[in-house]
């Protein structure tokens, strides 16, 4: 088990046309309560501003590394580049258009300690900014045959913004 006040998260972000989320993602992860990251900025050859923007967070705090890829890979090629220059102790992979609570990397880290989980996966709201509402998603895990498990989503509500 990893002793969880020094356990180096390493949250990798693919990046692929998304300038209009970036900075709002981005600033989501620097925020955390939990400060002990490495912030990985995968630019997935975007055709965008985001490379300027992903820089700029790189001169601004050290915590941030980029990955440029020279051609768009895809979001899981993407996503194993980051994961190859990476060193910590857990990894987290956020989508470059979505944002998290100020203190969501402490609880996923508090529960992959306290249940000494190989995987953590969170409850996740989905915006629909053109009808003005958020969706609340959750996984259910399903005990399979044997030691097989799976994850299903089950949608929880609706409400308004």
């Amino acid at each position: 088990m990893i002793n969880q006040e020094n356990a180096l998260v390493s949250i990798i972000v693919p990046i692929y046309g998304t300038e209009k989320y970036l900075k709002k993602c981005v600033d989501s992860i620097i925020k955390q309560t939990y400060r002990k990251l490495e912030i990985i900025l995968v630019n997935d050859g975007s055709p965008d501003n985001s490379y300027t923007i992903m820089q700029e967070y790189q001169r601004n705090d050290v915590r941030v590394k980029i990955v440029n890829n020279s051609e768009n890979l895809g979001l899981f090629r993407a996503r194993l580049e980051g994961a190859r220059v990476s060193n910590g102790d857990y990894l987290m992979f956020v989508d470059s258009d979505d944002y998290m609570g100020i203190d969501f990397v402490r609880l996923l880290v508090n529960a992959a300690e306290s249940e000494q989980a190989d995987i953590v996966k969170a409850q996740f709201v989905m915006e629909d900014s053109s009808r003005d509402y958020k969706y609340v998603y959750n996984y259910v895990r399903l005990n399979i045959v044997g030691n097989k498990t799976m994850f299903i989503s089950k949608f929880l509500g609706a409400y308004n913004t």
